[in-house]
């Protein structure tokens, strides 16, 4: 039996003037290492920073608490880095899936080979990927809004999901895709085997953004968590129960019709054990980007500004920030305890 948590993404609307705004000032994090030309992608098992160069179609896996590089992947093998696109990656690295620049192929590359596709009929433009956590299931959604589902080991095609897009995330097993409908906001849980559909989350104000699965089979899609039991799935029993993450409120701007205004996320992560979790908002009219930081049990730990910037990531053990500057720098700075 596997739980999931799915944090249901809330839309960016004013407040009602009765609530009061948030009364944590924030706090800056100062950076304690930087890095030029280099940008973030994600994190590696072990909690390593996967970022790639702008200069050249290479992967640096860098330390988080100094930034120094431990080693480097090469992908793949064109001339030009300008030819990848959309990248996805295992968290262990042994497989990796690219797109070109046109959108009309993909590359996989496995510890037994590497092969190249087009989407079906080998006319439709490529959005995203997400590679299942095990490597075994490439999911590819297009602009012609499908998304399917590939066995990289057989180098087949399993099922097409229609009227379905990116976001994209696998559960931690790997035999669950949470994707997001076309026309409806919301997100249709999938079993990756049968390429069935289990279930129809409810509606959502929003996009979902982030879709992210944690190692406990938490989903992050926002502030909201809602815990279903997938197990029940077949006997038609769905349980459920919700949680609301306290929200951020602060002044609207000058001659706003309204007195507090309300700032939802548009990014999030979490550590790995579950514990904290980091929503990325732009704060202030000035668009000053700020990662709230929560606990386990919604409660608003920290507002952490980094300035102007890009939104924040927290990294896996959950004990500092790592942002991406407006001029191309990756900066990490550690959290207070």
């Amino acid at each position: 039996m596997f739980r999931l948590s799915l944090l249901l993404a809330l839309a960016l609307t004013p407040a009602a003037s009765a609530l009061a705004p948030t009364n944590l000032a924030p706090v800056a994090v100062q950076p304690d290492w930087q890095r030029a030309g280099s940008f973030l992608l994600g994190f590696t098992e072990a909690g390593e920073l996967v970022t790639r160069r702008d200069t050249s179609a290479t992967l640096d896996i860098l330390d988080a608490a100094t930034g120094q590089p431990g080693r480097t992947i090469v992908f793949p093998e064109v001339p030009n880095p300008r030819e990848v696109s959309a990248l996805a990656f295992t968290p262990d690295l042994k497989t990796l899936a690219w797109v070109n620049s046109k959108g009309d192929a993909v590359t996989v590359r496995t510890p037994s080979g590497e092969w190249t596709t087009p989407p079906a009929n080998g006319v439709q433009l490529v959005r995203r990927l997400a590679l299942s956590p095990d490597g075994q299931t490439l999911a590819v959604s297009t602009y012609n809004s499908y998304v399917q589902l590939w066995d990289t080991a057989r180098r087949t095609r399993r099922h097409t999901l229609l009227r379905m897009t990116d976001p994209l995330a696998f559960s931690p097993d790997g035999r669950t895709l949470a994707a997001t409908r076309v026309f409806a906001s919301g997100i249709t849980l999938w079993n990756v085997a049968t390429g069935g559909r289990q279930l129809d989350l409810p509606q959502l104000a929003a996009p979902a953004r982030p879709l992210r699965f944690l190692p406990d089979g938490t989903l992050l899609a926002g502030k909201t968590r809602t815990t279903l039991d997938l197990s029940r799935l077949e006997q038609g029993d769905i349980g459920f129960t919700t949680q609301a993450f306290a929200p951020y409120l602060e002044a609207c701007p000058p001659g706003s019709p309204w007195k507090l205004c309300r700032r939802d996320p548009r990014t999030g992560s979490a550590s790995r054990d579950g514990e904290r979790f980091l929503m990325g908002i732009f704060r202030t009219p000035q668009f000053r980007a700020t990662g709230l930081l929560y606990d386990k049990a919604g409660r608003l730990l920290q507002v952490l500004d980094v300035g102007e910037s890009n939104l924040p990531e927290l990294t896996p053990d959950g004990r500092r920030l790592v942002w991406q500057s407006l001029r191309g720098e990756l900066l990490s700075g550690p959290l207070s305890p």
